[in-house]
C-alpha cells in the first residue's frame, strides 16, 4: 500500500459526539484538515454523514446539512470553500508523497510505561500507581491510589 493514493473517510465538517465535550471546529480548521490529507496523498474528502440524523446517537454529530436544512450555516459554507478549493487541484488527483518517516512501536517499552508508578500517571495504568509524598519532617510517605 505504499506510494498508493487513499481517501479521507468520514470526516466531520462540525462537531462530534463522542467526546466529554463537542466544540465546533473555529473557521478553516476543517478546510486545513482537508488540505492537509490532500497533501499527503488523499483523492477524496467523503464525510461522515451528508444531513443530521432525526434521532438515534449520531443526532447531534456534525454534518454538512444542520437540521435546519439550509445551506446558511458555516459548516454547510466551509465544506462548500472546500468544494471549490478542491476543483482547482485537479492535477494533484492520483500523485503520491512518499514518507520519509516510520513510526515504531515498542510493546516493552508500552508495558514499563503503563506500569510506571508516580504522579500524574493515571488513565491506562494497569497498574494502580503509588504515590509518593514528603510530609514537613521530610520523610517520605508512601500510600496507595
Amino acid at each position: 500500500m505504499l506510494d498508493k493514493p487513499f481517501i479521507l473517510m468520514e470526516c466531520s465538517p462540525g462537531v462530534q459526539n463522542y467526546k466529554p465535550v463537542n466544540k465546533l471546529k473555529r473557521p478553516g480548521v476543517h478546510r486545513a484538515e482537508t488540505l492537509q490529507a490532500i497533501a499527503h496523498g488523499s483523492d477524496s474528502v467523503c464525510y461522515f454523514q451528508w444531513r443530521k440524523s432525526r434521532g438515534g446517537v449520531e443526532k447531534f454529530h456534525g454534518a454538512v446539512v444542520d437540521h435546519f436544512a439550509t445551506e446558511n450555516t458555516r459548516t454547510f459554507q466551509d465544506v462548500a470553500d472546500v468544494g471549490r478549493i478542491l476543483k482547482k487541484l485537479d492535477d494533484v488527483v492520483g500523485t503520491t508523497t512518499r514518507a520519509e518517516v516510520a513510526i515504531v512501536y515498542d510493546y516493552q517499552n508500552r508495558w514499563a510505561i503503563d506500569g510506571a508508578a508516580g504522579p500524574g500517571m493515571s488513565g491506562r495504568n494497569t497498574i494502580s500507581p503509588a504515590v509518593s509524598t514528603t510530609g514537613r519532617s521530610g520523610r517520605r510517605a508512601s500510600r496507595r491510589m
